[in-house]
């Protein structure tokens, strides 16, 4: 679909709320945003749910939607973000174990350990997705804490929707010097931790 064929369908949704137009722009991102659930989630049911949450918050707040600050793809991942923050805080005993358990992962914490190693070897620079997978990623939030909800956002978008910093800056609305740093930090303290 065409930066065009979008910005029609949202006129279309603003001025004429056309359901047929908001089914076609949920179509064109529907698989994309629920791969992003799932890969947290790693439950089919509390993915259903969220996926369908973020599309109704994205329909309920389409109005506020400002094209000259971002794409409409940045912006319904920013409303996704925040809803699988508002998941994993209203359910706090929704565990990476539990992630694990789901994907049927044999020896787990030496596992975790070994991945976790290894992304703290790495030097950055794009090559990280090669050893991170979706319960790597959720045992690096589990090291690194959930003080920092902002990290955290920013882990999930770089490692479940390998988003780039420029996007993931835009999505979080931070600049993108400070993600970097942000990121960049959070790998030199996992490093740290394996030496």
């Amino acid at each position: 679909m065409s930066d065009k064929r979008e910005k029609r369908l949202l006129h279309r949704i603003r001025k004429k709320q056309d359901k047929k137009a908001a089914d076609e722009l949920i179509h064109k991102y529907y698989r994309e945003i629920y791969a992003y659930v799932f890969r947290q989630v790693g439950g089919k049911e509390p993915t259903m749910d969220i996926t369908q949450d973020i599309f109704l918050g994205m329909l309920q707040s389409i109005w506020s939607y400002d094209e000259a600050k971002s794409g409409f793809r940045t912006w319904l991942y920013h409303i996704a973000v925040h809803k699988v923050a508002d998941y994993f805080r209203r359910n706090a005993n929704v565990t990476a174990q539990a992630v694990k358990d789901f994907r049927g992962q044999e020896n787990a914490e030496a596992y975790d350990t070994e991945l976790l190693q290894q992304v703290a070897e790495q030097p950055g620079g794009g090559t990280e997705q090669q050893a991170v997978n979706e319960a790597m990623a959720g045992q690096i939030l589990a090291r690194l804490g959930h003080e920092d909800l902002i990290l955290e956002e920013l882990f999930r978008l770089k490692f479940y929707s390998e988003c780039t910093f420029a996007e993931i800056a835009e999505i979080l609305e931070l600049p993108e010097a400070t993600v970097k740093t942000k990121y960049y930090t959070a790998i030199k303290k996992l490093r740290k931790e394996f030496e």
